[in-house]
């Protein structure tokens, strides 16, 4: 959904996600916060605010597999999936307000 900021008309206010990374057995997990849209170098100049992504190192799900059997099961990859899955968005409600309140407004 459009939020209205662009390179001209930067964010006021963060946006977060996370993501990820998997081929089925080695899992990475990542947080990314966006606090900018300067991301060029006259636009980053005096911008103190800087984008952030946290991440994990790649983690083994279960070591191996033999004869149908599942052998060396991590229980901590399984709780940070778990978790991932669980997190939910919170609605910004004064911004919210705010969008609905120009709405309103026919004045440009």
């Amino acid at each position: 959904m459009y939020q209205g900021f662009w390179s001209e008309a930067d964010v006021t206010r963060p946006f977060v996600s996370q993501g990820v990374i998997t081929d089925g057995k080695y899992f990475s997990f990542f947080c990314y916060q966006l606090n900018t849209l300067a991301l060029t170098v006259q636009a980053d100049q005096n911008n103190p605010r800087k984008n952030i992504c946290w991440g994990t190192q790649s983690k083994p799900l279960y070591e191996t597999v033999e004869d149908n059997e599942v052998k060396g099961f991590d229980d901590d990859v399984l709780l940070q999936i778990v978790h991932f899955l669980l997190n939910k968005p919170k609605e910004d409600r004064a911004q919210l307000l705010t969008n609905q309140e120009k709405e309103l407004d026919p004045r440009p």
